[in-house]
């Protein structure tokens, strides 16, 4: 019963919040993510050490160390390591040294960084909040949820109303998602030590902080950059339209239906890929199916497609879109023995 009251005042809270309008949301997730992001101009230098794992299975390949030297932000230096992947990248003013080892940015480690370093993706975090400075809900809830949309995005979010923090964040239309916990000072901010996404039903990455210091004498060194990387030698990710993807389609991308044991026959499913710069797909994730049944299947077809490979000013980029598929299959049919 507690549970269901504190749900209900949630939607109650968030209902009376929406009236001013739906943008209003997108103020409220910038203006608290000012009180916690670690990378906004004018943040403290640091420096960062995090692992990622997959605590339901600490041996698979959703694994990592992540270690950032930050100065502000047009001068860092970031070092990834993953068992299929692994990047040094070093950005100083309109420089940027990349060394890359694997030829595929996983989209599971670019969500990972990203819940760390720009947990709004997209979003203008680093100006006042608009109509929504200086505002508070003046709620008695623990936890305010809702959705929104802005012109290219649909988000969900979660907010600690007390703190003025943002507590999870999730974009339907990219698959990017996150929950933070575990907040602890460093400097004037709340920063999250604990990052949490489920890419799938059965798999739960981690994003722990293990270290979060001050950098107050940075080595210039480190960040000396005598020529960038040339373009067609760095990797890019560019999100494009589903419509898109069929037209780079090499492959036909029929869907054939399995017959189900039960559920819906009709509806709809959806799927997030991430296809590297070949134009090989390299990972299908769940986007919800009306039939569960069929996400697996779904998942599996989609993933032998072969696109062309996509260009960006004449450079090959790896690309990232949501799919969607109308459901039209039947129930199977039992004969007696």
């Amino acid at each position: 019963m507690r549970l269901l009251l504190t749900v209900l005042m949630c939607v109650l809270a968030a209902t009376a919040f929406a009236q001013n309008g739906q943008n209003e949301w997108i103020e409220m997730a910038a203006h608290n993510l000012q009180q916690s992001q670690l990378t906004l101009p004018g943040s403290t230098p640091f420096h960062l050490r995090a692992e990622i794992v997959e605590t339901t299975d600490p041996t698979s390949k959703y694994r990592g160390n992540v270690e950032e030297y930050w100065v502000t932000p047009e001068k860092w230096k970031r070092i990834v390591q993953s068992p299929e992947f692994s990047q040094t990248i070093t950005a100083n003013g309109d420089k940027i040294l990349e060394k890359n080892s694997g030829d595929y940015f996983p989209w599971w480690l670019n969500n990972a960084l990203t819940a760390i370093f720009t947990p709004l993706p997209g979003v203008d975090v680093s100006s006042p909040a608009g109509s929504y400075a200086g505002k508070s809900l003046n709620t008695k809830v623990t936890s305010v949820c809702t959705n929104t949309q802005t012109t290219t995005d649909r988000w969900s979010f979660c907010f600690d109303p007390h703190r003025n923090l943002l507590t999870s964040a999730f974009n339907l239309s990219t698959d990017y998602g996150a929950e933070f916990k575990d907040f602890a000072p460093f400097g004037k901010k709340q920063v999250p030590r604990r990052i949490v996404f489920n890419p799938d039903t059965a798999i739960t990455i981690e994003v722990k902080i293990t270290e979060l210091e001050r950098l107050p004498q940075p080595d210039e060194q480190m960040f000396a950059i005598e020529q960038s990387t040339p373009a067609d030698e760095r990797i890019t990710r560019v999100r494009v339209s589903e419509d898109t993807v069929r037209k780079m389609a090499l492959t036909s991308t029929v869907i054939n239906w399995p017959e189900v044991e039960t559920g819906m026959v009709t509806g709809g499913c959806a799927v997030y890929i991430s296809v590297d710069r070949t134009g090989q797909i390299r990972e299908v994730w769940p986007g919800g199916c009306d039939n569960f049944a069929l996400e697996l299947p779904l998942r599996q077809m989609v993933a032998k497609w072969q696109l062309k490979p996509a260009t960006s000013k004449g450079v090959a980029v790896q690309i990232e879109a949501r799919l969607t598929f109308p459901v039209a299959t039947k129930l199977k049919t039992h004969t007696a023995p």
